[in-house]
């Protein structure tokens, strides 16, 4: 299979921008005519940007006011389409506080759980049930940063079965336990 090559975006042409960013820019250094910079300000809604190389340098910055982090995941060899697995991940995302089962990712995907199992670890470096644990301690972390639930209430709200478990992971993961971060803020 022939590897997909990125887009080549030369920014200053407004017309090649459009094939990244969805809507034309809300403010512009454009008319200004500073020379070899500009400034461009989009709001964007949220949606996955093809990939692209421009010829300049471009710095972006991604102001997100009501999202979650997601663990970053690492590049490997194979593994599931970029597709797929971003559909996988969402998935995750959206049903964190829920027993989510390796069937259920996999129907969801459309793909045996086997197949499912070993290409996500392979696109990602994690099992799924890793991966989801993971998804949990962060979320959990946002929420124990929040100062507004008991860690009782954190633990079921982020998936765990109740407040130990979710000690027993976070200190594995994060290397401290739950309520030192809590009582932090």
């Amino acid at each position: 299979m022939p590897e997909e090559k990125p887009l080549i975006l030369d920014c200053a042409q407004e017309d090649l921008v459009l094939q990244v960013a969805l809507h034309s820019s809300l403010l512009s250094s454009r008319e200004a005519q500073w020379n070899g910079v500009r400034f461009e300000f989009h709001r964007q809604p949220p949606a996955e940007t093809p990939e692209h190389c421009p010829p300049q340098h471009v710095v972006t910055i991604p102001i997100q006011h009501y999202s979650t982090r997601k663990p970053t995941i690492q590049a490997y060899e194979g593994g599931l389409p970029q597709n797929k697995l971003r559909t996988a991940i969402d998935y995750i995302q959206a049903h964190l506080a829920e027993d989510i089962s390796l069937e259920a990712m996999a129907d969801h995907l459309g793909i045996s759980r086997y197949h499912f199992c070993r290409m996500f670890k392979q696109s990602t470096g994690l099992s799924p049930h890793q991966y989801l644990i993971q998804c949990r301690v962060e979320r959990a972390k946002q929420l124990l940063r929040q100062g507004k639930m008991k860690i009782s209430e954190v633990a079921i709200a982020c998936g765990f079965t109740h407040q130990s478990h979710l000690h027993r992971h976070f200190k594995r993961l994060a290397d401290v336990i739950p309520l030192s971060l809590a009582i932090r803020q």
